[in-house]
């Protein structure tokens, strides 16, 4: 059995999770199923670290390679006018990596192709081989955030041969906003990939932490903030870390208005770091209102740091009963949490070691096991 897996979340990613699943689930696959990527070149540093893929090359440094001598913001749009309509000339990731992937997929030398994103521009090419795609969330639907990917995303749903949810909260909303037939999907968890190391990093004695986006209202970062504030100033020895982006002007208004500018850090951390963060801080707070599973869930789990969640979306789904819920968008249920959390030691000692117990039911090799099965179902009686 021979998998096709397409470029496009190696060329949108640097790292990222989308990326990352996709690895850890390659990388995992049953020694029966064999794979290709149709990838040429590529930054990503799953790829790269896994080798997945023989003689991956970099991305075209357009800066470096495409007149040098020139120095302007309206030089990488040139360049992709150019690739796009000269893709093997000027070798931009997209286009350059579509062509390669177009060309895989006319070979016809595989049984099953499995897209890594939205893009639709497969379709024409499969010539009757199924394909399965993975929905990681119906954000984009819900909060009505951009209009591309969920129309792709509608269109691919309804021409896959068989769809994987990321988690059971996935699958409702797909079959409730989509209209898919709830039998065409499986679920798949994903796992942690943290890597158990430590670091030296320079951190807080004692700290709330924030993981992920901000900006995004869904991600609920303002009434954390806002939340999290007030304890500060009852707990005079407490701060806030947030690993992610940089904070924005607007972020650092609010911060100085709330009065916590000096209590509140961002750390622009490295994969190595990350376990460090998490371990040595007191509570990560998890405040989304929806997510499509909650990686970061499990990354708290696996270095051992006590979680507060939100008690909506996937939340229950995935921690289960390792984690302290709060009701959603509360602000007294949410303070009463962390102050709960903070003070009581053997309270912390017990949701890190449920958090341990919780960890196992997730692994990359489990779901690759189960993406495997996925594609079983469909081939085999076609054999």
């Amino acid at each position: 059995m021979k998998i096709l897996y397409d470029h496009q979340a190696f060329v949108y990613q640097v790292f990222g999770g989308v990326s990352r699943y996709f690895a850890e689930i390659i990388d995992n696959l049953p020694g029966n199923i064999t794979f290709e990527i149709a990838i040429k070149r590529s930054n990503n540093i799953y790829l790269n670290n896994k080798n997945l893929v023989a003689n991956l090359l970099p991305d075209y440094d357009i800066e470096t390679n495409f007149l040098p001598y020139i120095h302007s913001t309206k030089k990488k749009n040139l360049f992709k006018l150019l690739a796009k309509i000269l893709p093997q000339h000027f070798p931009f990731s997209k286009y350059y990596n579509r062509i390669y992937a177009q060309e895989k997929l006319s070979d016809n030398s595989f049984d099953l192709f499995h897209a890594t994103y939205y893009d639709p521009y497969f379709l024409t090419l499969l010539k009757g081989k199924p394909f399965v795609l993975t929905i990681h969330d119906m954000i984009d639907e819900i909060y009505g955030i951009g209009h591309y990917t969920p129309k792709r995303k509608l269109l691919l749903a309804h021409h896959a041969t068989h769809i994987i949810a990321v988690s059971h909260q996935t699958k409702k909303d797909i079959v409730r906003i989509l209209n898919i037939n709830p039998e065409k999907i499986s679920v798949v968890y994903h796992a942690s990939a943290l890597k158990v190391v430590s670091s030296d990093i320079t951190l807080p004695t004692n700290y709330i932490l924030f993981v992920g986006g901000r900006t995004q209202g869904y991600k609920n970062f303002h009434f954390f903030i806002k939340t999290v504030s007030e304890i500060l100033s009852l707990c005079k020895d407490l701060e806030i870390v947030c690993v992610g982006s940089s904070f924005t002007a607007e972020e650092k208004k609010i911060f100085k208005d709330l009065q916590i500018s000096e209590r509140i850090h961002f750390i622009n951390a490295t994969e190595e770091e990350l376990f460090t963060i998490y371990h040595n801080a007191k509570i990560f707070v998890f405040p989304s209102l929806y997510e499509g599973f909650g990686i970061p869930i499990l990354e708290a789990f696996q270095a051992g740091c006590p979680v507060i969640l939100s008690n909506s979306s996937c939340f229950p789904e995935i921690a289960g009963n390792a984690a302290l819920y709060f009701e959603e968008s509360n602000q007294e249920s949410l303070k009463e949490a962390i102050i709960l959390m903070y003070t009581k030691k053997e309270l912390r000692d017990k949701y890190i070691f449920l958090g341990t117990e919780r960890l196992k039911v997730f692994s990359w090799e489990k779901a690759a096991k189960q993406t495997a099965e996925v594609y079983n179902k469909i081939l085999i009686p076609k054999l």
